[in-house]
């Protein structure tokens, strides 16, 4: 998994921000291991599945206690780079009653990620590669993620990528080669019509098909998601019913589950639907793998669901 991590600072309910020096805003607050490829990594763990990070944090306490509570779950952070010119990103995520949310963000170490932080010598017996979070990686230009993307191809790797929307104009140029070596992307509904300059979240798959990527997956937020292949209908689906406490960090569960049911070698279809299944319980949770249970738990509630 190749991408941002940080420290997840997240206050809840938090209606306003103090106009007043003196003023103190009482809230719950946690911090939790955060960003894409964090998250993802995370999941993957609670879903009994191998995941190794790529990525950066500052040679620092806060880094390596992030380092720290991966690798407890279950994550190999052997290509984690403790950074000694930065200090370890963090993310302060203000969230209201009404559900309004702010962040502020200091990438850190994130932003010192580079096309030679990738070794695919050491990914093994991989089967996935796993690209995210690109707006907090300045130094890893959308050009650079086509190599890496295509010499991951050149070793059978199945791969995937979360783009992003910032900045757009730099992945707009570049989108066309990103996608010649993609097999699976991964947007929202947001990023898809954004990026496809369309209004239409099936035109916008289209685009991205016709651009060289084999299929397209897009979450629709509380309208489910879709899955696009070059053969065949478009399949919609909607969500797996939960009573959600937090939506930050789904969408990285949601990729953690579609992962799970590929190295289950499930129809794509079938693997979203584990997408949306993990998705399900990461709300019910202070951050996106906290209330992920384990494989089985989700097996469960897809025959529920079905």
């Amino acid at each position: 998994m190749l991408g941002n991590v940080l420290a997840d600072v997240s206050a809840f309910p938090v209606e306003d921000l103090p106009r007043e020096e003196s003023r103190q805003i009482d809230c719950s607050i946690t911090v939790q291991v955060g960003g894409h490829a964090g998250n993802v990594c995370a999941c993957l763990g609670r879903l009994s599945q191998r995941a190794a990070l790529i990525g950066r944090v500052g040679d620092d306490d806060l880094g390596d206690t992030l380092v720290r509570v991966l690798e407890r779950e279950g994550v190999n952070c052997s290509m984690v780079t403790a950074d000694g010119m930065a200090r370890t990103g963090v993310r302060l995520n203000l969230t209201g009653f009404s559900g309004a949310r702010w962040r502020i963000v200091d990438g850190g170490a994130n932003s010192n990620v580079t096309r030679y932080d990738v070794s695919f010598s050491l990914l093994g017996d991989a089967r996935v590669f796993y690209a995210c979070g690109a707006h907090m990686l300045p130094r890893l230009p959308p050009s650079d993620l086509a190599n890496a993307l295509a010499a991951a191809k050149e070793l059978g790797l199945t791969t995937i990528v979360s783009p992003t929307l910032e900045p757009a104009g730099k992945w707009a140029e570049a989108l066309r080669s990103i996608l010649h070596h993609t097999d699976v992307m991964r947007p929202n509904e947001a990023e898809a019509k954004a990026l496809a300059g369309v209004e239409d979240v099936a035109a916008a798959a289209r685009a991205f098909l016709a651009m060289g990527c084999k299929a397209v997956v897009v979450t629709l937020g509380p309208g489910g998601h879709a899955v696009f292949q070059k053969e065949g209908e478009a399949v919609w689906s909607g969500t797996v019913k939960s009573r959600a406490k937090d939506r930050v960090g789904a969408g990285d569960a949601f990729d953690a589950g579609l992962i799970t049911g590929m190295m289950q070698n499930l129809p794509l279809p079938e693997c979203a639907r584990w997408g949306a299944a993990v998705a399900s319980f990461s709300v019910r949770g202070p951050n996106a793998f906290a209330a992920v249970p384990g494989i089985e738990a989700v097996r469960r509630a897809l025959r529920e669901a079905s």
